[in-house]
């Protein structure tokens, strides 16, 4: 028999191939001496670990490659009792191996097992040994698992790992079926079980106005292979509807996506904080704004004393003419008065706009110009009062913007009006509002002469409640409702210095384009 040096035989051939050998053996076709010989061979070619026991209890043969896997000699194992002294330092294990020897040596059946064995060099290794026997004692083949063995061990612990994390995640993890049945889903909300929802369609728990995104997403899944998001509504927490923000990502299985996996997080608890924190922020911007209106409203009505004043001198006049019988100097002093009638109901009516809460709606389209024009035409009194000369530098081109026209005339009041305020000690208070356009944008520029913001504060002006204005004068609002009115348009607005060295504010909003309905206020 020609010696087997086959290494790339697998475990199931040489295991084949030594059972006819052993039969062979035991059938007395070959002498004594030719049967051990073969054994020999066959034992010493085998790229299995394997080592021949004697019926004495003596250790007949160890290949290479079981020498290699424990790193004892030969002569170190010259009998079972060394064999099981120095792989088997635990009683334990010792004891378990010594029954599946003399398992073999009674000719009982015995099966692959697995066994802790100690090298030489210490270190521990897991390995099956396969044992039988023959006329003159037993065969034990041996496979090195360590490795597979800590493989399946990390395995296990990383499945645990992970399905702890599953299980205990925060987030509602569900695997969905292409047609939206749920298949799994590790927790639900309270008054609700798993079992109330797998097996059922995922639609069922949606808001009719969540299905058009949930189908889109799906879409995307199933159809691309990508991974959505989307904002959902459903049933929540003690009946109450839910919010959720739901992303969908593809399960894939040879290469095809076979279904979704979803993970849904309740984001009912931050919707409801902020609404009220949105609400907060409008009733404090509201109030800032009212305080701002009140203000010039203050300056508004000390500069409006003087027309009133007037009225009543008209009105006195009149009515003395009328006594001398002077009708036609009677018919010009009243329709002087009616002129200062109309500016005075001009103004109170800007006043009362500005007050009033803005409605809500869809944005128009709004001509920057005639926000200009609104705002330069209401400060003017207040602007000649403190000796403040107002310059407007409209560009040419379209200058509408997409927003509220009582939103930007808000913003721009409160801009106008803090450069009024910047400049009371200015020698020559001066403030400049330009519009250009062009790009797609329409740029609102609004500068002064004051002493300017300092660099450190740029970034920080439009803070809520940051300001530098001394304590009771204003609640740091303003340019934060300046802001988020950009904000609002698609905009932004920045701080900077002004050529004069006073500050300087530029909001750049996008263009509303042409063909867009303008807003009557």
């Amino acid at each position: 028999m020609p010696a087997m040096k086959d290494e790339h035989k697998t475990k199931a051939e040489l295991i084949r191939e030594l059972n006819e050998l052993r039969g062979r053996m035991d059938s007395a076709e070959w002498p004594e001496s030719m049967r051990l010989s073969h054994l020999r061979e066959f034992v010493e070619g085998s790229p299995i670990p394997t080592a021949v026991g004697g019926n004495d209890g003596s250790i007949l043969a160890l290949n290479h490659a079981m020498t290699d896997l424990i790193g004892y000699k030969k002569s170190e194992m010259a009998t079972v009792s060394d064999w099981a002294a120095r792989l088997y330092p635990d009683a334990a294990d010792r004891a378990l191996a010594w029954r599946s020897i003399e398992q073999a040596l009674k000719g009982e059946r015995h099966d692959i097992t697995e066994f802790v064995i100690t090298c030489k060099d210490g270190t521990k290794k897991t390995v099956e040994f396969h044992i039988s026997f023959f006329e003159h004692g037993l065969i034990v083949q041996t496979v090195d698992i360590t490795e597979r063995r800590d493989a399946v061990a990390a395995l296990r612990a990383s499945e645990a790992k992970w399905r702890s994390l599953v299980e205990h995640a925060p987030d509602m993890i569900m695997i969905v079926e292409p047609d939206g049945t749920i298949a799994f889903m590790n927790h639900t909300i309270a008054g609700m079980t798993v079992e109330d929802v797998v097996g059922k369609n995922v639609r069922e728990f949606l808001d009719p106005d969540s299905l058009g995104p949930q189908r889109e997403a799906f879409k995307a899944v199933f159809e691309r292979g990508e991974t959505s998001s989307y904002e959902a509504r459903g049933p929540g927490v003690g009946g109450m509807p839910g919010y959720y923000a739901t992303k969908v990502g593809p399960v894939r299985e040879d290469g095809e996506v076979t279904a979704a996996l979803q993970i849904v997080r309740d984001t009912t608890a931050r919707k409801q904080t902020e609404t009220r924190l949105r609400r907060t922020m409008d009733e404090l911007m509201n109030a800032e704004k009212l305080a701002a209106v009140g203000q010039i409203a203050a300056e508004i009505t000390h500069e409006i004393n003087q027309p009133l004043t007037a009225m009543q001198t008209y009105a006195d006049n009149a009515i003395a003419l009328a006594a001398a019988g002077r009708y036609e100097e009677v018919c010009a002093n009243l329709a002087t008065i009616s002129e200062l009638l109309a500016r005075a109901a001009e103004i109170a009516t800007q006043l009362k706009t500005l007050a009033r809460r803005p409605v809500p709606g869809p944005p128009a389209a709004v001509s920057l110009t005639t926000v200009v024009e609104n705002v330069c035409s209401f400060l003017a009194m207040p602007a000649a009062g403190a000796g403040c000369r107002i310059v407007t530098d409209i560009g040419p081109g379209d200058c509408r913007v997409k927003g509220s026209q009582l939103r930007l005339e808000q913003m721009l009041i409160n801009l106008m009006g803090n450069a009024l305020e910047a400049m009371r000690t200015s020698p020559e208070p001066r403030m400049t509002v330009r519009v250009r356009s062009g790009k797609g944008n329409v740029v609102l520029t609004c500068e002064d002469t004051g002493p300017g913001i300092p660099a450190k504060d740029r970034g920080r002006v439009f803070e809520p409640f940051f300001t530098s204005k001394q304590v009771g004068n204003g609640l740091g609002l303003g340019l934060t409702l300046c802001r988020t009115i950009a904000e609002e348009c698609g905009g932004k607005i920045t701080a900077g210095k002004a050529r004069s060295g006073g500050a300087l504010f530029k909001v750049t909003l996008p263009s509303a384009g042409p063909g867009s309905a303008e807003s009557a206020g």
